[in-house]
């Protein structure tokens, strides 16, 4: 067939052989005939797909086709036409196009050449439209897989979208200081949404300007820092949404009108203000600014208005919380002047009165003749407030009771008040007139049992104090005691392990002569046995120290690439029994960090092998990238998964979630407490994403700088929150400061740090904190001198120290000294915060 139509077209060739130049030109123009045919079908179903093919595409497909089927007549090449065929579905021709192009080349064969080409044309048709459908299908299951992908990015991001709301609506109904509010949730939507920058803004008092209150990244503390502001109505689109109560959106900030050029934030390419509107009223504005263009969908836009909304009234909440309490305090202190005043106008009144207090020893019961005025013995046995007025009809006992009580004091009117604590009568308040007699009024006896109950709760608080005082030494003797066994244990410990690690491993090696299959195995086994058992001491002795602030941190240039492939390395080992692929996944060029070395491998191997113990098969990888300010590490693993109501408790300390694991694998519950104490002591956070029976992802970031040495603050650089309770920490461990730091601040309290003793008067001069928290063994100007300024200083001499510090037998000394408590390291928190509490009830008084 194929020999055919090659023949006929060189017969066609031949025609007119004693003129070539002729028959060349007459088949040039039956080849640009058939161009011409193939281009008008193409113009004619460019239309019929879902793609447009360019119109400077159709004359080169035209001559293509043309080619390849004069080519295809020669040669009969059909699987060409088919590859042909798949590349033309992936240029976006229709199947009509395809139909029509076979037709247009029959009928070409039919006009310039024999019948006999006709089934040559049907042979090209039929590989085509084979090779197109091939391609068809090929495409369409890309674009199927392209499509799957843009719906999971969509739900991702949406899922996304509602759980940063989640979070966003949970701190706004929880958190009831702006001060930590605000910072949580640009801090939130940020790192959630992978914003470039996010601030929040609150309408200062008149109103004309929007204050920033909490910023993003280095560019919003540098602000917070310049309190920067801006005019509402002014030309920034903060302004102007403030100003209308409006969300602006600017999809290219080179293009909108009212935009204020932050010179902070140069990579801005679109931005969003959205208006925080509470009671229909305007209270400030959230600006969220990304690096790309066009960033915002309808859906960010929606959702981010929903947060801005719960942040309004978070802020309201917590705004009217405040006031409340202001409130409270305020009426407190009204009623208790009130009680006061009227209590000295009772007692200075013109008919003298005598008055006697009772303590009442719980569990004894005493007959009202036992007591020395009997009326006291009656009230504390009732419980109510006797008047002797009616206290013969109130007795109701025998003539010899009644009698013995009108021969004390026949003729005196005596009034009897219990002192009750939770309906508990703990002692009584008796007054008796000595000049004349009178009866008690009502407003009389009102009053007496307001003072009363004032009475009864001083005395039940200061038995309590007086018991969390003894409770509180049992606990320093306890921890003391614990903390020596554990220093003792870990030498008796230690000691015997390291030589039979040591030995064990010198006949593994076999130094002392061979061994056979079986001793190998039982050395194994202890060597193994012995290196789980150090590990499992050192962990108690670091989380013993870290409580206890004692850990200390050497701060150098680390190159983390270089400890990760150390660390990869020695992991090996973890996985060598289990179908586990060990990856990673290493961004290059990772910057240099200023850490602690040991404690960052530490960090990393603990994750590993937390990881390896709960994978049985799949994948571990770690991966590992950086930005400008921080470098972040994960491990994700395959394995069994966290529940989500366990995700929160896994980094406390002995907290383990399977236990029938934990027998399996051994550990103490120690590796990821640790392990956070250290991350954060480096100045980063580690946290946890998890899904049961699909694996785990443990991540933590530190800071590329690493943390600010507490000693490189300046006063200047402070600034001081009026809402929050400053806590001047003088201590020379940035270990110490940072756990005061964990303590204090979700308390409400803000803490300062300081390292030198030469500075701590100065600084308590200018920040006149609430109170001081005082090292005793600092270097150079050692607490105790410290302390002895403070009080000999006008200026400082109020402010309540705290002496925290290691040296168990100077409490007299620092008490001596004026300091207003004395704890002994390890600080637990239940120490510190009761401290703390112990100086406002002394104020309060």
């Amino acid at each position: 067939m194929v020999l055919e139509a090659q023949q006929q077209i060189e017969r066609v060739e031949s025609e007119n052989r004693a003129s070539p130049l002729e028959a060349r030109e007459r088949l040039a123009a039956r080849r640009d005939a058939l161009i011409s045919q193939l281009r008008k079908v193409l113009e004619a179903t460019a239309f019929s797909n879902r793609f447009l093919l360019p119109p400077r595409r159709l004359p080169q497909i035209a001559k293509a086709e043309a080619d390849a089927f004069l080519d295809f007549l020669k040669t009969g090449d059909a699987d060409r036409i088919r590859q042909q065929g798949v590349k033309r579905a992936e240029e976006g021709l229709g199947e009509q196009a395809i139909l029509r192009l076979g037709t247009t080349l029959g009928q070409f064969c039919r006009d310039y050449l024999a019948d006999e080409a006709l089934r040559a044309a049907d042979v090209y048709a039929d590989a085509l439209l084979e090779g197109f459908m091939e391609g068809r299908e090929a495409v369409i299951l890309r674009e199927q897989e392209q499509i799957r992908r843009a719906l999971q990015r969509v739900v991702s991001r949406y899922a996304l979208q509602l759980a940063t709301a989640a979070e966003v609506s949970r701190a706004a109904s929880s958190v009831l200081d702006p001060a930590k509010l605000l910072p949580d949730v640009v801090n939130l939507i940020r790192d959630r949404f992978n914003f470039y920058y996010v601030g929040l803004f609150l309408l200062d008092e008149s109103g004309e300007y929007a204050v920033l209150r909490a910023g993003t990244r280095e560019a919003g503390r540098q602000m917070l820092k310049m309190g920067h502001e801006l005019e509402v109505g002014g030309t920034s689109m903060i302004g102007w949404c403030t100003a209308h109560g409006k969300a602006r959106i600017a999809l290219d900030v080179g293009k909108e009108a009212v935009r204020f050029e932050n010179p902070l934030l140069p990579e801005t390419r679109s931005e969003m203000a959205l208006p925080l509107i509470s009671r229909g009223r305007v209270i400030g504005a959230m600006t969220i600014q990304s690096d790309k263009s066009a960033a915002f969908s309808d859906e960010d836009i929606t959702v981010l208005q929903t947060m801005a909304d719960q942040v309004a009234n978070g802020i309201e909440n917590a705004r009217l919380f405040q006031e409340t309490k202001a409130n409270l305090e305020e009426i407190t202190l009204l009623h208790r002047r009130y009680l006061q005043e009227a209590w000295s106008e009772f007692l200075e009144e013109e008919t003298g009165r005598e008055r006697a207090g009772y303590m009442y020893e719980r569990g004894a019961v005493s007959p009202a003749s036992t007591v020395w005025r009997p009326e006291i013995g009656l009230a504390v046995q009732r419980g109510d407030t006797i008047a002797l007025s009616d206290m013969v009809d109130a007795l109701q006992g025998t003539v010899e009771e009644v009698g013995a009580i009108l021969e004390v004091s026949p003729t005196q009117p005596a009034l009897a008040v219990p002192l009750k604590v939770r309906g508990q009568v703990i002692g009584a308040l008796d007054f008796y007139e000595t000049d004349q007699a009178r009866d008690w009024s009502a407003e009389d006896i009102a009053m007496v049992e307001a003072v009363a109950n004032q009475v009864a709760l001083a005395i039940e608080n200061a038995r309590a104090y007086e018991e969390l005082q003894k409770t509180a030494e049992q606990l320093k003797e306890m921890d003391r005691l614990k903390t020596q066994f554990l220093a003792n244990m870990s030498h008796e410990l230690r000691t015997p392990l390291n030589s039979i690690i040591g030995f064990s491993r010198v006949i593994l090696k076999g130094i002392d002569g061979p061994i056979n299959e079986q001793q190998r195995d039982d050395l194994t086994s202890i060597y193994n046995n012995g290196q789980h058992l150090l590990g499992m001491i050192n962990d108690i002795l670091d989380i013993s120290k870290i409580e206890a602030g004692k850990m200390e941190l050497i701060f150098e240039p680390v190159d983390v690439q270089q400890i990760i492939s150390g660390v990869m390395s020695t992991a090996i080992a973890l996985v060598r029994d289990k179908p586990i692929e060990l990856e990673q996944e290493v961004a290059p060029n990772l910057p240099i960090v200023r850490a602690d070395g040991t404690r960052l491998r530490q960090v990393i191997l603990n994750l590993l092998s937390n990881a390896a113990k709960f994978t049985e098969e799949g994948q571990i990888t770690l991966r590992a990238w950086a930005d400008e300010e921080q470098i972040t590490i994960s491990v994700e693993d395959t394995g069994i998964g966290i529940l989500p109501e366990h995700q929160a408790t896994i980094f406390e300390e002995f907290r383990q979630v399977d236990a029938s694991t934990t027998r399996r694998t051994g550990g103490t519950g120690l590796g990821l407490a640790i392990s956070r104490h250290f991350v954060e002591m480096q100045g980063g956070r580690l946290w946890v994403e998890s899904e049961p029976g699909v694996g785990s992802t443990f991540t933590f970031t530190l800071s590329i700088a690493g943390p600010a040495p507490v000693a490189e603050l300046e006063l200047a650089d402070l600034t001081v929150d009026p809402s929050r309770k400053l806590i001047l920490a003088v201590e020379d461990d940035e270990g110490a400061i940072s756990i005061y730091k964990r303590y204090l601040e979700k308390q409400g309290y803000k803490v300062v740090g300081l390292n030198q003793g030469e500075q701590a008067v100065r600084w308590a001069q200018e920040l006149s904190p609430y109170a001081i928290i005082l090292d005793a063994l600092l270097p150079g100007k050692d607490g105790w001198t410290v302390l002895e300024e403070l009080k000999s200083s006008r200026e400082t001499h109020q402010i309540p120290v705290i002496i925290c510090t290691i040296i168990d037998d100077e409490e007299a000394r620092g008490l001596s000294l004026g300091a207003a408590d004395y704890l002994v390291k390890p600080i637990l928190e239940e120490d510190l915060l009761q401290s703390l509490q112990r100086l406002e009830e002394r104020q309060r008084i």
